[in-house]
């Protein structure tokens, strides 16, 4: 080990340069107090020599993993999940029946009243110009918006609690969007 002063053998573990017997003999100094060593230097000695003395003992991971696992083995858990996974198939087939239904309605009823019929002489446009079609659509679709953004504050509550729920569960949100 090349003679160094102390400040530049600091200087020297902070560009990652020093060797284990130098790092050692640092920590000596910085226990010590020695002159010529940073507070700061001090102060990281002092909490990693702290550190050392409050490690948690070598079974306590594996007592956490054990009831993590127990609990997640639990019957009760598995319902919820399948219920949830259930439940959200469930209403992905009604919407596709809805929109099944609407389809089918609208080609029924296109097929019993073509367009040339009696029927469509009853529809007449209620404005007199386009510029007063315009308006009124306008402002039609300007409360259809503000409904919208509207209800996308709770969608981003009910998210967030979805996505709390999985992390919870101890899976990940791409985990069970595969299920």
């Amino acid at each position: 080990m090349e003679p160094y002063s102390v400040s530049e053998l600091e200087e020297k573990y902070w560009a990652g340069l020093t060797d284990s017997n130098e790092e050692a003999q640092l920590r000596d100094f910085a226990r010590n107090r020695s002159a010529g060593l940073s507070e700061d230097f001090i102060a990281f000695v002092n909490a990693s020599d702290n550190f050392k003395e409050h490690t948690t003992s070598s079974g306590f991971e594996d007592e956490f993993w054990a009831k993590v696992s127990n609990q997640n083995s639990g019957r009760k858990n598995g319902i919820v999940l399948q219920f949830a996974s259930v439940l959200r198939y469930a209403a992905a087939a009604i919407i596709l029946i809805g929109v099944g239904i609407a389809v089918f309605t609208f080609i029924s009823y296109e097929e019993q009243n073509p367009p040339n019929s009696e029927l469509s002489a009853e529809f007449v446009d209620s404005f007199s110009t386009p510029e007063e079609a315009y308006k009124e659509t306008k402002k039609a679709l300007l409360m259809m918006s503000s409904k919208l953004n509207e209800a996308e504050a709770p969608l981003k509550e009910i998210k967030r609690f979805h996505e709390s729920k999985v992390a919870i569960a101890g899976g990940s949100i791409q985990q069970e969007q595969n299920n």
